[in-house]
């Protein structure tokens, strides 16, 4: 078997939609950039939050959004293309906002197809097509969302995972991509160890893999939003091991600060507040100290596989700074994950990248993290080692004819 080289990259654009006229250019130059930089031959794309808070107000840049993508000259090598944005923002028991796309490159035209869920049946890829229809009618994605009772409310909201299955050189694999519930207050999260919201993530990550009907068998990467979050009363704990915890109450919750011996508020703990009075020190400059308290993987180790994490964390970052620094809204955490089953991670070689996009880029409250590998043996190039700065894309998107039928979008 030929050997093969694959990029996949997990990327929150719900700040891209929310910020676009402030952030789109660089977002999208920097992803163009890691793109022509790594040049793999099967690159996939895994979004959440498609469309920002209001996708209804968003639907004309989400066609946008995807002309672009298509367009972007790092992408222009890929001969085929296939991709599919989730829009059925009016039914709350079937939207997620998730979309996912897929490009491979010519030398593997003959040498890869992708499952119908609805014919049974592999089908060969034959054109560049990303589907906007709000009518899930692409039998090549499958769309799951997550039963209310799973939620951290017990009801619906817009989480789940979008599945595909492909075959490479008559190798099964599946691609999922995921996005978990989030924390909606720091302040029940700070109650227990594990939080609520620890163990709805827990059972709604064990839900994805019952799911996989052959998990066991076929190689199988999940990336995503998980929104595994950094066990807030563990690490407040650490922060505060010398401090005096007094509740300060207001109109409509109360917060908690965490005062030094001259009563100097040294942590400020709300709903939606996790504010330090060293906040850049503490977790920009020496975030891995976090690593210890990020624990929700752990009852999967026995099924899923990480790469050691040697970037920051890529939530909540400061939606238009140029460098990574943290919003004092939540305590940072690796939310944007790549992980795979014992199968994937044996068809890794010991040369792979697992690293964040954008360190250097604003990109929204969300950083995208990556994995770069290569099946078999591949010698790595040492210019690659560093990221590439971004390259002025946005205004040099060559002419092309797009076509826009049926809410798909394809490209001749």
């Amino acid at each position: 078997m030929k050997e093969m080289s694959y990029l996949l990259i997990t990327a929150n654009v719900g700040s891209l939609f929310e910020l676009w006229d402030s952030i789109a250019k660089a977002w999208f130059d920097t992803i163009s950039a890691s793109v022509s930089r790594l040049s793999p031959n099967f690159l996939a794309f895994h979004f959440q939050e498609v469309g920002g808070k209001d996708p209804k107000i968003s639907m004309k840049q989400i066609e946008v959004f995807s002309k672009i993508m298509l367009q972007l000259p790092a992408l222009h090598m890929y001969k085929l293309a296939i991709g599919h944005l989730d829009t059925d923002c009016d039914d709350k028991k079937k939207y997620t906002a998730l979309g996912s796309f897929y490009f491979i490159d010519q030398s593997l035209e003959h040498r890869i197809s992708i499952w119908d869920f609805n014919e049974e049946r592999y089908l060969p890829l034959k054109e560049r097509r990303m589907s906007l229809s709000s009518d899930f009618c692409d039998g090549r994605f499958k769309k799951v969302k997550f039963p209310p009772e799973l939620s951290p409310e017990k009801c619906w909201c817009r989480k789940g995972f979008l599945h595909t299955k492909w075959r490479i050189d008559e190798i099964p694999f599946n691609f999922v991509n995921i996005h978990m519930f989030h924390d909606t207050s720091n302040l029940v999260a700070l109650e227990s160890s594990p939080s609520v919201y620890a163990d709805c993530r827990q059972r709604a990550l064990k839900y994805t893999l019952d799911y996989i009907d052959d998990f066991e068998a076929a190689p199988t990467f999940i990336f995503g939003d998980f929104n595994f979050r950094t066990d807030v009363k563990s690490a407040v704990q650490d922060l505060t091991k010398s401090l005096r915890p007094k509740s300060i109450p207001d109109n409509h919750d109360h917060r908690v600060s965490f005062s030094d011996d001259l009563d100097r508020n040294v942590l400020l703990v709300g709903k939606k507040e996790f504010q330090h009075k060293d906040h850049e020190t503490v977790f920009t400059t020496e975030p891995k100290w976090l690593l210890k308290h990020d624990a929700e993987l752990r009852p999967f180790k026995d099924w899923l596989y990480e790469l050691e994490v040697n970037f920051p964390p890529s939530y909540p970052c400061q939606e238009e700074s140029d460098v990574v620094r943290y919003l004092p809204t939540r305590c940072p955490a690796w939310c944007d994950r790549v992980l795979m089953n014992r199968k994937a991670r044996e068809l890794l070689s010991g040369d792979f990248r697992y690293n964040m996009i954008g360190k250097k880029t604003s990109m929204g409250d969300h950083k995208p993290v990556y994995l770069n590998f290569v099946q078999r043996i591949w010698k790595r190039s040492p210019s690659t080692e560093e990221e590439d700065e971004a390259s002025p894309i946005m205004d040099c998107i060559p002419q092309r004819t797009v076509l826009v039928n049926h809410n798909c979008l394809c490209i001749n």
